[in-house]
C-alpha cells in the first residue's frame, strides 16, 4: 500500500483563511495467473465493488469534506476561516506472479494495466475539479444577516458541487465505457 500526501495550500480571500488539503492512497488486490484465461478468471474473483455495487477491474472512491468558521459583527455574519479537504483512495490489481510470465502476457498486461491508471486517474481530476469548486464557494457568498443563513447558503452550494460531481464521474464512466474506450480492457 502506497500512501501519498497532497501539500496543504492556504491563502487568505476576503479577509478570511481559505485551505484546501488533500490525501491519496493507493490500495492493491492480490492477482495471479499464467495466462490471458488465468488473470481474467483472478481478476473477476478478486475485484472491488465500485460504488454503483458493481465489480469493478480498478476503483478510485473520494471524499470531500469542508469547515468554516464564521463570525457575527455589526456588518452580519462573515467567514473567518473556510478549509476544504479530498481524501482519494485508489484500488488497482497487483498481478503477484508477473515474473513467471512469458513476455508476450506481461507486455499484454502493463499495456491494459497502464490504461487502466489513466482511467483511474481521470475520475481523480474529477474529484479534485470539485474541491476546488467548493473551495471557491465563499468568493460567491458574500456576509449575511444571521449566521445561520450563512451556513445554509455555503452548504447548499457545496452540496451541489457534491451532487454535479457525480454526476461528472458518471458521465465519464459512460464516454469511456468504464476505461474500455482508453484501451483499459483485458483481454
Amino acid at each position: 500500500m502506497t500512501v501519498h500526501r497532497g501539500a496543504t495550500m492556504w491563502m487568505v480571500l476576503g479577509g478570511f483563511i481559505c485551505t484546501l488539503s488533500g490525501a491519496e492512497q493507493t490500495k492493491t488486490y492480490e492477482i495471479s495467473g499464467g495466462s490471458v484465461k488465468q488473470l481474467r478468471e483472478s481478476l473477476n474473483r478478486e475485484r472491488p465493488l465500485g460504488r454503483d455495487g458493481v465489480p469493478h477491474d480498478a476503483v478510485t472512491v473520494w471524499d470531500i469534506q469542508w469547515r468554516y468558521r464564521y463570525r457575527q459583527s455589526p456588518l452580519g455574519c462573515t467567514l473567518t476561516s473556510f478549509d476544504v479537504s479530498l481524501e482519494i483512495v485508489m484500488t488497482v490489481p497487483k498481478w503477484v506472479n508477473e515474473a513467471d510470465a512469458p513476455p508476450s502476457l506481461v507486455e499484454q498486461w502493463r499495456n491494459y494495466y497502464a490504461a487502466l491508471l489513466v482511467h483511474e486517474d481521470g475520475h481523480k481530476g474529477v474529484a479534485a475539479a470539485a474541491a476546488a469548486a467548493i473551495r471557491r464557494v465563499p468568493d460567491a457568498i458574500s456576509p449575511q444577516s444571521s449566521c445561520a443563513e450563512l451556513a445554509r447558503m455555503i452548504d447548499e452550494s457545496a452540496k451541489g458541487v457534491l451532487d454535479e460531481c457525480r454526476q461528472k464521474q458518471r458521465e465519464y464512466d459512460a464516454q469511456t465505457d468504464h476505461g474500455r474506450t482508453q484501451g483499459a480492457r483485458f483481454p
